[in-house]
């Protein structure tokens, strides 16, 4: 097997690991290696037998042409694997008003920050098929962001990086439909009335939104959970700290889209300390 072929052949090994969320303890399971030469193989690019492919390719119903084409097809893969029909857990699959494109924004900054390893950790650890993540608009319980939440910060993830993981919204959405939409705004204010009175259910539904003050420093926005989600999720608080601080991230970010790159949010009301609504305030500057 000549280098390059040995090269195209870890990538495309790499590229179905990552996308079958497997550790080298479960890769090496469909290469019949051990964990151990599994991770030794992998780290020196060592050259894999015929045999080993071969129960590669069974297992994930690929040819060896297929493994080694440039068109590999990385859906069908996973399809193949996970099976055409997929649920998520028990505990996410009730009163699901939050989207998926909250956790792509931050799996998309997870992925930037640690890596694709760390990402598939978390996802493994949440026991969610990856799918439900291939598009924005999949519904879930908001208990997987306030448990995805809960791991990162057991992983050592600090106040700021939760900030910075709901930042990522403007960066993943900015060039896509919503994005645009946000961005044809003339001013701050009309900017945060729309996203209230018409965008906010494309990132949650278990919160209403609402513009509490306009001042020369800032725009102040309140938020509530509703009745349903309440009612639906059993619960007398929705989400958690480390949610309210990932979502002054997303609040800060969103005058970026009319240019105002400076802008961030702090909270300044907090239903978990006595106030009857939460509120964030968000300063722009030009």
């Amino acid at each position: 097997m000549s280098l390059n072929l040995n090269e195209l052949l870890w990538e495309k090994l790499i590229q179905i690991q990552n996308t079958l969320l497997l550790d080298d303890t479960g890769m090496g399971k469909l290469l019949d290696l051990s964990q151990e030469s599994f991770s030794l193989m992998k780290q020196r690019k060592g050259a894999l037998e015929l045999g080993q492919l071969d129960v590669l390719t069974n297992q994930v119903g690929i040819s060896m042409n297929q493994l080694f084409s440039e068109s590999l097809d990385l859906n069908q893969i996973r399809n193949l694997y996970f099976g055409n029909e997929y649920t998520l857990p028990r505990k996410y699959d009730f009163a699901k008003f939050s989207k998926s494109r909250t956790i792509i924004n931050c799996l998309t900054y997870i992925e930037m920050k640690f890596g694709s390893e760390f990402r598939n950790t978390i996802l493994r650890e949440l026991q969610v098929d990856p799918r439900f993540f291939d598009s924005p608009d999949r519904q879930m319980n908001i208990g997987v962001l306030r448990d995805l939440c809960s791991l990162l910060a057991k992983f050592g993830m600090k106040e700021a990086d939760f900030i910075n993981m709901g930042k990522m919204s403007y960066f993943v959405n900015k060039e896509e439909g919503l994005g645009k939409d946000l961005g044809s705004h003339s001013n701050v204010i009309d900017l945060f009335a729309d996203i209230c009175e018409n965008h906010s259910d494309k990132f949650d539904q278990n919160f209403d939104y609402f513009i509490t003050k306009c001042e020369k420093d800032g725009i102040s926005i309140g938020s509530k959970p509703t009745e349903l989600a309440l009612d639906y999720l059993d619960v007398k608080e929705v989400g958690s700290s480390l949610t309210c601080i990932t979502k002054l991230g997303v609040f800060g970010s969103f005058p970026h889209y009319l240019n105002f790159l400076r802008s961030y949010a702090i909270k300044t009301k907090c239903m978990r300390q006595g106030d009857n609504i939460y509120e964030y305030k968000i300063f722009y500057t030009s």
